[in-house]
């Protein structure tokens, strides 16, 4: 009866496998959380592109998985499903197909009301001779037999791969080095590594992998290590304690350990620049970084270089780069004299702060800002332990990336402090003042020809420990900014660059200095009449801006199944 349905979690959704076909073993099973209608589908989407051509691929839902698939059913038709297209969002589905070939079998189980609902499948699928061509007898040994025991590894492992010759270690550039955090997801490694490769600043000399030990086992994870002795990177284990209360807290000891070991790996460099194994970089990350590091070196008020970019849509201006106070993100650069200072304060608890980065940016950063690109060079696509899906697709997948050409950059003068403040308080008194309020879709309107391209809009803000909690929150939420924190304030004002070329200034009052700014009888924002209404109003606003998911929508001999207006899922077992 249905008073045993529990609700339903990580272990539940679409279950994907990829298996050997010649030595039947099961390289790969991983649980996509497509009863949900935000990132999972995307992070789908990743694991199959990236399946060698000719692996066996079984795609099973467990409870419930398809209600949340629509942004994959492009490459789900593409790889061949033929009846994806017909599956309500409240069924079972198994799909057997082997990647690039034929489907083995496709079956659907629509669901009733009737408790528990199984499909059954009964298949033989021979497995099949080794391989004996050509290409097997060019590959590198170690490489094929890598490739054999994984999946989803990309590049590395497709059947027209190159053979894979170790970097060459060299002593070429010794100004920084780049410290990639690695655990156990070798997939995510890979593609990091791919990535980073691309960025002709680096030699092997710049790259040094800490990895994490699994925190079940006691011991690191081997195919991590298998990989890192295949392209020839460096690394070491850091181990954190394991009586700590939360992964969390684990992860906040293990980042302190990959702090402390930058400083010995690259005892000469300048820079230090750390990257996480769920990150992807531009071409053109490294060079960024560099070109931004060179306003640490004359600027006392700045303390890290980030390639994450702005998370509000709109953005399509690679050349921009910014500054504020924030946590310094995902890809970040940071100077050697900083991480010294952090790995011998940095406690031997997490009684400070769970969240490393935003320990280091109240601990390290300390009141200092960073710099950072308006369009990101990096961007954190890997689903983690801290994924809150809605969140993850719309702050960390959505925003502009951009992996174009090299572009001339804001030049450096430009961003230290004093022609900084020159340059934001000219554009701030030239500005359009808003009046209306930003919960409403007529907020923001394309300047009209000849006016100026800034708006500015002044809203209340009384302390910095205010700050996240209040009106900065209800704001951000309704102009698309990040709302979860005071990422990106310079002085309690955030710059929010607009598609056409212009920027909408959100100043702080009284709390920011730029509040002189605001002309007397102007309208401050919120009302403090009947507030707690007003909030409600925000709210449901808020809510009418969240995108709206892609849905799987069936078609044919199966729609009349199901209704999509009605929200409420019926799972199975």
């Amino acid at each position: 009866d249905d008073s045993s349905i529990l609700p339903l979690n990580k272990h539940d959704g679409l279950v994907m496998s990829v298996i050997n076909k010649v030595t039947g073993k099961i390289l790969l099973t991983r649980t996509f959380q497509t009863w949900s209608p935000y990132t999972h589908a995307q992070d789908l989407v990743w694991w199959l592109e990236r399946v060698q051509a000719g692996g066996l691929v079984v795609l099973i839902v467990k409870r419930s998985g398809t209600y949340g698939l629509g942004a994959a059913l492009p490459t789900l038709r593409k790889l061949g499903s033929l009846l994806v297209d017909h599956t309500p969002p409240r069924s079972l589905w198994l799909w057997v197909f082997v990647k690039g070939g034929p489907t083995i079998m496709e079956s659907i189980q629509t669901i009733s009301f009737q408790w528990p609902i199984s499909l059954h499948t009964h298949l033989l699928y021979a497995k099949e001779a080794k391989m004996n061509t050509d290409i097997t007898k060019t590959l590198h040994s170690v490489q094929n037999t890598f490739c054999n025991n994984h999946a989803s590894m990309g590049n590395i492992c497709n059947y027209n791969r190159k053979k894979l010759v170790p970097l060459h270690f060299n002593k070429s550039n010794t100004d920084f080095g780049v410290v990639i955090s690695a655990g156990g997801r070798v997939q995510y490694l890979a593609n990091a590594i791919e990535h980073l490769l691309q960025c002709p600043e680096l030699t092997i000399d710049n790259i040094f992998a800490a990895i994490s030990i699994d925190f079940k086992s006691g011991i690191p994870d081997s195919s991590t290590i298998s990989l890192l002795e295949l392209y020839g990177i460096r690394y070491r284990v850091v181990t954190s304690p394991s009586d700590t209360p939360t992964i969390n807290h684990r992860l906040f000891q293990f980042y302190r350990g990959v702090w402390r070991v930058a400083i010995e790996i690259f005892p000469q460099s300048r820079y230090l620049v750390f990257l996480d194994e769920d990150v992807t970089v531009s071409k053109n990350w490294m060079s960024t970084l560099l070109h931004a590091a060179q306003a640490l070196e004359a600027d006392a008020s700045l303390w890290c270089i980030s390639g994450t970019g702005t998370p509000h849509p709109g953005i399509n201006d690679p050349t921009l780069l910014l500054r504020g106070d924030m946590q310094p993100g995902w890809g970040y650069l940071v100077r050697a004299d900083d991480v010294h200072l952090a790995a011998e304060s940095w406690p031997d608890d997490s009684n400070d702060s769970v969240i490393a980065k935003r320990y280091l940016q109240l601990k390290i950063g300390h009141g200092r800002e960073c710099i950072y690109p308006a369009m990101g060079r990096s961007q954190h696509f890997g689903v983690g332990v801290n994924t809150i899906d809605y969140l993850h697709q719309r702050y960390f997948l959505d925003p502009p990336f951009y992996d174009g050409p090299p572009v001339q950059l804001t030049p450096i003068h430009q961003l230290i402090n004093d022609s900084y403040e020159i340059r934001v308080e000219t554009q701030i008194k030239s500005a359009t003042p808003i009046t209306q309020d930003p919960c409403t879709k007529d907020f923001l309107q394309f300047p009209l020809p000849g006016s100026s391209l800034d708006f500015v809009f002044f809203f209340r803000l009384i302390s910095a420990d205010t700050l996240k909690w209040s009106c900065w929150q209800l704001l951000a939420e309704c102009v698309g900014a990040w709302p979860y924190g005071t990422d990106r304030n310079h002085n309690y004002m955030w710059e929010l660059p607009q598609s056409w070329g212009g920027t909408l200034w959100l100043v702080g009052v009284p709390a920011s200095p730029y509040s002189k700014y605001m002309s007397r009888g102007y309208p401050l924002w919120p009302p403090l009449e009947n507030l707690e209404k007003y909030i409600d109003k925000q709210d449901e606003f808020f809510q009418s801006l969240i995108p709206k998911p892609d849905i799987r929508k069936a078609s044919g001999i199966y729609s009349n199944l199901f209704s999509i207006s009605n929200k409420t899922l019926f799972y199975s077992n």
